[in-house]
């Protein structure tokens, strides 16, 4: 069945995924998902009548393939970047700006890898990124700088993680509010984690614009776009923001205790 709204969009669902546990702007809960996003959504789809479904990705590099090949209408959430503006289509504004600090972690007990004061600093180190992970303009920007040896894109956290733990690589980028959340999850299905402290080496603090992204397959992003710019806009008019992210932080760190 086809759904057939007012302005002409016809779909069964606008399919979407997104980097899933990122609180507080989205985050596990229940048997879905809760955060500012979710609630955007939510209001999205009372206002235009559309209905949308979760496409559940797990690997977020595979999650922006699938929308770049149209498998996937939306991403819910994402940076902006020169890389990712040339195949995906963003909104005109931002979901968000998102106001959060990104830490350099390596491991405690590393005694080669001291604290930095400055960005470049890092350079004499070695790096573990998730493969289509950004954090913004400055800090991509300095990941791109790196010597190809000086660097390492993996596909998952836990390829990360195994890493670092063996000494191939020194440090990770994480966002501040994640990191241990993360880190305790993975805990559960790698014991090695459960012995090793790690230690903030470098904070980065960021203003960074957050937006609903499109796949540019077919006519998705042409018939969609103004109905999400109004529905952002009323969102924003209609909420205290700050309370909105103190909420769904709060509740986020209540679910993982």
């Amino acid at each position: 069945m086809l759904l057939i709204t007012p302005c002409g969009y016809a779909q069964s669902a606008l399919t979407w995924c997104a980097y899933f546990n990122w609180a507080p702007w989205i985050y596990p809960a229940g048997d879905g998902y809760d955060g500012i996003l979710i609630e955007q959504l939510t209001l999205f789809e009372k206002q235009h009548k559309i209905k949308t479904q979760a496409i559940d990705r797990k690997n977020w590099k595979r999650c922006q393939v699938d929308v770049v090949n149209g498998q996937i209408d939306m991403i819910l959430g994402a940076n902006k970047n020169s890389e990712r503006e040339k195949v995906l289509a963003y909104l005109e504004k931002p979901a968000f700006i998102n106001h959060s600090t990104v830490n350099a972690y390596a491991l405690q007990h590393n005694n080669l890898v001291n604290q930095v004061e400055k960005l470049e600093q890092l350079k004499q180190y070695n790096l573990a990124i998730n493969r289509g992970n950004s954090f913004g303009k400055t800090i991509d920007d300095f990941i791109a700088s790196l010597e190809e040896n000086k660097r390492r894109r993996l596909n998952t956290k836990k390829d990360i993680y195994k890493m670092i733990l063996a000494r191939r690589k020194d440090y990770l980028f994480s966002t501040e509010p994640n990191f241990q959340p993360t880190l305790n999850e993975y805990k559960e299905t790698f014991p090695q984690l459960r012995q090793v402290k790690f230690k903030k080496i470098y904070s980065h603090k960021r203003h960074i614009p957050v937006f609903i992204v499109f796949t540019k397959k077919g006519h998705i992003y042409r018939d969609v776009n103004q109905l999400w710019l109004k529905t952002l806009e009323h969102y924003q008019a209609s909420v205290n923001i700050k309370e909105r992210i103190n909420y769904h932080t709060a509740k986020a760190k209540n679910a993982r205790n």
